[in-house]
């Protein structure tokens, strides 16, 4: 946390500028929004707004038809609203019957991180080569390992709550 506050001047109000960012993304993520997916929004949501979940070229792809950015639109309409339990419904999403090729971890947890801030923080792939990846943060926060057993959306879960609750202290719900 001294490291991060040194080389990121990190404001004590927030930042607007991903704050903004959020908002605009969190419109588009609405059950009505979502009736009508607005391909540029997807765009940016699959982009740098609100933290980059790196590249994404096969979701691109889906985002380019109607038919594709409906298939989004319904897949993200399920995770955020569907009924079931958070964990079911994104492992479904992930490996199951409602797999959409290019809708991964990433954007998924980008998703909820955009609907419910104060529970959910936009995160990278498990392992990655710059050093950011969720078993780099594990290890920077001096935090245990992923519980073994759990399916890759129990592992975002776990993952993404260890964090907050470590974070929480030094940054509140930011």
């Amino acid at each position: 946390v001294e490291v991060f506050r040194e080389e990121k001047p990190y404001p004590p109000e927030g930042d607007p500028e991903r704050q903004a960012q959020r908002s605009d993304l969190a419109a588009a993520l609405t059950s009505e929004a979502l009736l009508d997916p607005d391909l540029d929004t997807l765009r940016r949501f699959a982009g740098g707004a609100y933290g980059s979940p790196g590249p994404q070229a096969r979701f691109n792809t889906h985002r380019q038809t109607p038919s594709g950015a409906q298939r989004i639109a319904e897949a993200l309409e399920y995770l955020l609203r569907g009924d079931g339990e958070l964990e079911e419904r994104m492992q479904q999403l992930l490996s199951g019957d409602r797999r959409v090729s290019g809708l991964g971890e990433a954007l998924l947890t980008k998703a909820l991180a955009v609907t419910e801030p104060h529970r959910w923080m936009p995160n990278y792939v498990t392992v990655s080569r710059n050093g950011v990846g969720k078993v780099d943060v594990l290890r920077l926060l001096d935090l245990e390992k992923v519980t073994d057993g759990l399916t890759q959306a129990g592992a975002a879960i776990w993952f993404n709550d260890r964090r907050r609750q470590a974070l929480e202290p030094y940054f509140g719900q930011d």
